[in-house]
C-alpha cells in the first residue's frame, strides 16, 4: 500500500464540487517520497495525455480573491492578496483549514518550511535559534547574497500587507487562523505565519494570464494537484496546456477565466507509478536553492564533459577585484554600470568548453585596461582614451585592446577559478564532520547534501574553465 497525503480524498472532493470530472480524468495521485510527497500515475499514459482540468473556480489567485477582499491602494500584488489570503486561512498544527473558500486546498500545503533558507534568515534576523540557522555561514557567496535580496522582497512584502490590515482591519474578522487576530497588535507575533504563507506562493506559484501582458509579475496562480509535482532538471515534464490568451497574446477575459488542464510529458510514455515532474523553469541551481530551497543533482564528469547546462555566478570574487583598485576600481565600477556591464559574471558549464560569460570577460578587459597597481584615477593619464579603447572591444569595432590585455584577464581569470575550486574544496571536505557536531532536529540532514552539491557544483564548473584556459581554448 501506498503512502497517501491524508487530505487527497477531501481535495478531490472539493474539486468535484468546483466541477472537475473525477469519473474520466484522474489520472494520478499524491503519494509520499523520502521528503515531502510526489505526483504519481495511475495507470500507462501516451504522451500529452491530459491528466486533470482545475475550474478557474478552484485556481487561487487574484482574480478569485478579489470579490473577498476590499480593494487598495496601490493595489496588492498577486504574491502580496495571495500570501495574505494563506496567512488568513492557515490552519493549527494537525488540523485542516477551516477557510470557506480554499480549505481544503490550503490543508494539503507544507505544514512548514524549516528546511527552506529564507526561514533560516528570518530567524536569525529576529534574533531566534533553530538548527539550521550555522548552515547561513557555509552556504556558497552569491547563494548568502541572493538570501539577503529575497529576504528583502518578503520583507516588503510583509510591510504591504500589513499597511492594508491596518486601513482595513476588517478583513481580519474573516480570518479562520486565530494567530491572526493578534496581528496589528502584536505583528510580529504573526511572522511566521506570514512567512509561511509567502514561502508557498514563492515556491508553488505558476504562471497564468491574467493581465493583459504576458510579462506580468502579477500574472500568478497556485493550482492544486500540480503543486504535488517535485522539479527535475532532467526528467520529461509535465506541463499545463496553453492558455487561449498566450496563443492569441490577447488580454484574458474578466468574465471567463480560464481552466487549467494539467498535460503528461509530450516526449514520453509515462507508465504506472512513475512520477510526474515538474521543470520550474531553467535556472542556475543557486537560484533552485535560494528561491525553492533545493538543488538539483549534479555530476562532476556531466559537468566536465560539458553535458550538464550549468552556471555559477562569480560576482562577489570579481567584485573583490574592482575593490582592491581603490578609487580607481570604484571609477571602473561606474563604468561598468554605465555600460550595463556590472556584476551578472557567471561561469558556465555548456555549452562546451566550459566558458566565461561576455560580461565576465568585458569586466577583466576593463580592470586591466590600466596600469597594475594603479589605484587612484589621477594616477592614470588618457583615462577616457582607454576607456574608448575598451568600448571599441564592447561595440565590436576591435577585436582586443592589445594582446597583453588578452593574456593578462586570461590569467586573472585564471586564477579566480583556482581560489573558486579551493575554497569549494575546503568547504566540501569540511562540512560533513561540521555536522555532526551539531544539534539537528533533521533539517541539517535534509539540507546539508543540497549546500555540499552546491559547493561542488562551483568546485566542479571552475576546474572545467581552468581546464579550458589551460587549452587555450578561445573565448
Amino acid at each position: 500500500m501506498h503512502d497517501h497525503h491524508p487530505g487527497w480524498r477531501p481535495l478531490l472532493a472539493w474539486l468535484a464540487d468546483h466541477g472537475t470530472d473525477l469519473a474520466h480524468h484522474v489520472h494520478s495521485e499524491a503519494r509520499a517520497v523520502e521528503f515531502g510527497y510526489g505526483l504519481f500515475a495511475l495507470k500507462d499514459l501516451p504522451p500529452s495525455t491530459p491528466l486533470l482540468t482545475i475550474p478557474a473556480a478552484a485556481l487561487l489567485n487574484s482574480i478569485t480573491l478579489a470579490p473577498h477582499y476590499q480593494k487598495a491602494n496601490p493595489q496588492l500584488s498577486s504574491v502580496q492578496i495571495i500570501s495574505l489570503h494563506l496567512l488568513l486561512h492557515r490552519p493549527s498544527a494537525g488540523k485542516s483549514s477551516l477557510d470557506p473558500l480554499f480549505g481544503p486546498y490550503i490543508s494539503v500545503l507544507p505544514v512548514n518550511f524549516d528546511t527552506h533558507p529564507l526561514a533560516w534568515y528570518w530567524k536569525r534576523r529576529r534574533g531566534a535559534d533553530s538548527p539550521g540557522i550555522w548552515l547561513l555561514d557555509q552556504l556558497t557567496p552569491f547563494v548568502k547574497r541572493d538570501l539577503e535580496r529575497i529576504a528583502n522582497t518578503f520583507q516588503a512584502d510583509w510591510e504591504r500587507v500589513r499597511s492594508y490590515l491596518r486601513k482595513r482591519p476588517d478583513v481580519l474578522k474573516t480570518a479562520t487562523n486565530p494567530n491572526a487576530q493578534r496581528l496589528l497588535s502584536d505583528p510580529e507575533s504573526v511572522d511566521d505565519d506570514y512567512l509561511w504563507a509567502w514561502l508557498n506562493v514563492n515556491t508553488r506559484c505558476i504562471y497564468y494570464r491574467i493581465k493583459e501582458t504576458k510579462s506580468d509579475p502579477d500574472n500568478l496562480t497556485l493550482c492544486p494537484i500540480l503543486d504535488f509535482a517535485n522539479h527535475s532538471s532532467v526528467e520529461p515534464s509535465m506541463i499545463p496546456r496553453a492558455f487561449s490568451a498566450d496563443i492569441w497574446d490577447m488580454a484574458p477575459s474578466k468574465n471567463a477565466a480560464e481552466e487549467m488542464v494539467l498535460v503528461s510529458p509530450s516526449q514520453k510514455t509515462v507508465r504506472a507509478a512513475e512520477q510526474f515532474y515538474l521543470r520550474y523553469g531553467y535556472h542556475s541551481n543557486e537560484f533552485l536553492f535560494v528561491e525553492y530551497g533545493f538543488s538539483s543533482a549534479i555530476s562532476e564528469q556531466g559537468i566536465l564533459r560539458g553535458d550538464e547546462h550549468n552556471d555559477i555566478d562569480a560576482s562577489p570574487v570579481v567584485e573583490d577585484l574592482f575593490k582592491s583598485q581603490g578609487d580607481l576600481g570604484e571609477w571602473m565600477k561606474e563604468r561598468l554600470l554605465e555600460e550595463g556591464y556590472w556584476g551578472g559574471w557567471t561561469l558556465h558549464s555548456a555549452p562546451a568548453p566550459a566558458h566565461p560569460s561576455y560580461r565576465l570577460i568585458t569586466a577583466l578587459r576593463l580592470y586591466h585596461a590600466f596600469p597594475a597597481g594603479a589605484a587612484k584615477l589621477e594616477s592614470t593619464t588618457d583615462s577616457e582614451a582607454i576607456l574608448d579603447v575598451w568600448r571599441g572591444v564592447v561595440s565590436g569595432e576591435r577585436a582586443s585592446i592589445s594582446d597583453e590585455n588578452e593574456a593578462l584577464w586570461r590569467e586573472t581569470l585564471l586564477q579566480l577559478c583556482q581560489k573558486i575550486e579551493g575554497e569549494a574544496a575546503s568547504r566540501v571536505a569540511s562540512l560533513p564532520s561540521l555536522a555532526k557536531s551539531r544539534d539537528d532536529d533533521g533539517t541539517v540532514e535534509a539540507m546539508l547534501p543540497c549546500i555540499i552539491s552546491l559547493w561542488n557544483e562551483e568546485k566542479y564548473i571552475a576546474r572545467a574553465v581552468l581546464q579550458s584556459i589551460r587549452d587555450d581554448v578561445s573565448f
